[in-house]
């Protein structure tokens, strides 16, 4: 650490030192793997800097990154649950395309469609991304 430096970057700088390897670790044993785990832990301390709060009011670094990173789960999974949603509406949609379709089967599928769509606008940005 330079003394030149911001205090923000000191303080993340700090925080990332003192407790990354922890939530790492904390991270592998939650999720059980190692490549999920590291890409999660620096997604954690990503958002942390896109706050640009103060990191020297955190009472509690440890709780901070671990409700942090369990959030970061959650919207992973809120992702997974759409994108898995979506895809399955694309294949019947592919499927009904293949053979003849009538009108209704057409208003079906793009009714479902336009409620995956319905679903994603009313998410919060970044999980919608």
């Amino acid at each position: 650490m330079s003394v030149g430096e911001p205090p923000f970057q000191r303080e993340i700088t700090q925080l990332y030192s003192e407790h990354h390897g922890w939530l790492l670790t904390w991270l592998r044993r939650k999720l059980g793997c190692r490549q999920n785990a590291a890409d999660l832990a620096q997604d954690t301390f990503a958002r942390i800097l896109n706050t640009r709060e103060s990191v020297a009011t955190i009472r509690e670094p440890r709780a901070y990154l671990s409700t942090t990173a369990r959030r970061l789960i959650i919207d992973q999974a809120r992702r997974k649950q759409i994108e898995q949603a979506y895809l399955q509406e694309l294949a019947l949609t592919v499927d009904a395309l293949e053979g003849f379709q009538s009108p209704e089967q057409i208003h079906t599928t793009l009714e479902a469609l336009e409620q995956i769509a319905f679903i994603l606008e009313g998410m919060h940005e970044y999980s919608r991304q």
